[in-house]
C-alpha cells in the first residue's frame, strides 16, 4: 500500500512540475523528500523521481540551486555512472532511468549562474562516452515503427521489442548529448577533453539519423558541435576529417525543422570563420546553394534564419578576393542580399552592408551589378535610416563606389 501512495505521490509530482511555474514552485519545498527515492528505492520509483526533479530544476535558477544544495546530483551521478547502462544488453527500464537521470543533470547545469563543472568529472565524461557509443549505433540501426492508417479504427498496436529497444537507445541517447550541450558552452579545456575521448565522430554519427525515431539526437549533437566549433581552429580541423560531418550539416540546413536550419548554419558560420581552407571545405562540398536558398526564401518572413545565413556568408567572404569572387561568379547572393535590404529588418541589414563592402573591395564589376539589381536605391534607403551605423556604412558606400564610378564593366 505504501509503496503505491509513493507512486503515485511522485506521478503528482511529475504533472504539477511540468505545469505552471506557479505551481513548480509549490513542489520545490517537497524535494528533500523526492532525492531519497533516486537510490534507495525501485526502478520507477528512481525514474519518476528524477524527472519530477528535473522539471522542477528547469524552472529557474533559485530551484535549481536548492536542489544541487541538497546534494540530488550525487545520486544522480551514481545513475549515470552505472557501468550497466553501457550494456549492449541494458533492459529499457535501466535505460529509462538513465534517459531521466540525464535529462535532471541537464537541468541543474543550465542557466544564468550554472556550475557545470559540478559534474565534469572523469567518471561522468567517461560514461557519457561510453553510453553513446553503444546506444547511437542501436539508435541509427532501428527502423520506425509501421504507419496506422486510419489511428480512430485502429487497435492498439504493441510494439515490437526492436522498437522498444531503438526508443530506449534514442532515449539515453538523446539526453545524454542535451547534457553535453550544456557542458560544452564556453569550456574549451572540457571540449578537448572529450574530442581527445573520440566525442566528435560520436557527434557527427547522430547527425546522420533520417527515421523518425532516431531523429531527437539530431538537435543536441548539432548544438553542441556548434559549441565546439566555435572554439580553436584544431575542433574544427578534427570535425573536417570526419568523412559524415556536411552530409549531416547538409540534411540539416535543409530540413523543414527550423531550428535544426539555424543550428546548423551556426555551426557553418563558426567553421568558416576559421582558416580560408575551412571555408574553402564548405564551399566545395556544395552547401553555399542552400544556404543562399534561405536568403531567398526567408528574406521577408524570418529575418533571424537570415541574420545566421549572412553570418556564414560575411565570414566566408571575409577571407578575402578569391571567396569573394567565388561568391560574385558562382552564386546569387548578391541579388539575393539586396531583398534583404529591401526588408529592412536591423542586424540583418547590418549584416548585408557588410556584405556590400567587402564585395565592392573586391573586383570592379561588384558595383555594376549593384546598379543593375537597383541596389544604389536600396542604400539610399539607409542614408536617412534611424540606425546612426546603417546610415554611415550606407553613405560610405554610395559616396565610395557609386557617385564616382566611370568605370565599364568587364
Amino acid at each position: 500500500m505504501l509503496h503505491c501512495q509513493g507512486m503515485r505521490a511522485i506521478w503528482c509530482h511529475v504533472n504539477i512540475s511540468a505545469s505552471k511555474s506557479l505551481h513548480t514552485k509549490a513542489v520545490l519545498q517537497n524535494t528533500p523528500a523526492l532525492i531519497p527515492f533516486l537510490e534507495n528505492a525501485s526502478e520507477k520509483h528512481q525514474d519518476l523521481s528524477a524527472w519530477a526533479l528535473g522539471n522542477i530544476a528547469g524552472d529557474s535558477a533559485e530551484a535549481r540551486d536548492t536542489i544541487i544544495a541538497q546534494g540530488a546530483h550525487h545520486p544522480l551521478i551514481r545513475m549515470v555512472t552505472n557501468h550497466t547502462l553501457a550494456s549492449t544488453t541494458v533492459s529499457p527500464t535501466a535505460t529509462s532511468i538513465g534517459e531521466a537521470a540525464y535529462f535532471c543533470l541537464s537541468n541543474l547545469c543550465r542557466g544564468q549562474g550554472a556550475r557545470p563543472e559540478l559534474f565534469a568529472n572523469d567518471a561522468v565524461l567517461a560514461s557519457t562516452l561510453q553510453i553513446l557509443n553503444v546506444h547511437i549505433p542501436v539508435a541509427l540501426a532501428g527502423s520506425d515503427p509501421p504507419l496506422v492508417q486510419n489511428p480512430e479504427l485502429a487497435r492498439p498496436m504493441l510494439l515490437s521489442p526492436e522498437t522498444i529497444t531503438t526508443r530506449a537507445s534514442v532515449g539515453i541517447a538523446s539526453e545524454a548529448l542535451w547534457f553535453l550541450t550544456y557542458m560544452t558552452a564556453n569550456n574549451e579545456s572540457l571540449c578537448e577533453r572529450l574530442c581527445k575521448d573520440g566525442l566528435m565522430s560520436l557527434l557527427t554519427s547522430a547527425m546522420q539519423a533520417t527515421t523518425e525515431i532516431a531523429t531527437p539526437m539530431v538537435s543536441p549533437a548539432l548544438r553542441t558541435l556548434g559549441n565546439i566549433l566555435a572554439g580553436e581552429d584544431a575542433f574544427t580541423e578534427l570535425a573536417l576529417q570526419q568523412a559524415n560531418l556536411f552530409n549531416g550539416l547538409g540534411q540539416c540546413v535543409t530540413s523543414p525543422e527550423r531550428s535544426l536550419r539555424l543550428e546548423a548554419l551556426w555551426a557553418l558560420s563558426n567553421i568558416v570563420a576559421g582558416k580560408p581552407e575551412f571555408a574553402t571545405a564548405v564551399v566545395d562540398e556544395g552547401l553555399f546553394p542552400y544556404i543562399v536558398r534561405i536568403i531567398e526564401y526567408d528574406a521577408l518572413q524570418d529575418p533571424e534564419m537570415v541574420t545566421q545565413a549572412m553570418y556564414v556568408i560575411n565570414n566566408t567572404a571575409h577571407h578575402g578576393e578569391a571567396m569573394c569572387r567565388f561568391i560574385y561568379h558562382k552564386t546569387d547572393v548578391l541579388r539575393q542580399s539586396l531583398k534583404v535590404l529591401r526588408a529592412g529588418e536591423g542586424q540583418s541589414c547590418k549584416l548585408v552592408l557588410q556584405f556590400l563592402e567587402m564585395m565592392l573591395q573586391s573586383h570592379a564589376q561588384v558595383s555594376w551589378k549593384v546598379e543593375e539589381e537597383g541596389g544604389v536605391e536600396c542604400l539610399e534607403m539607409f542614408e536617412y535610416h534611424d540606425n546612426e551605423e546603417l546610415q554611415r556604412i550606407s553613405s560610405f558606400l554610395i559616396d565610395k563606389y557609386f557617385y564616382s564610378n566611370e568605370e565599364e564593366p568587364i
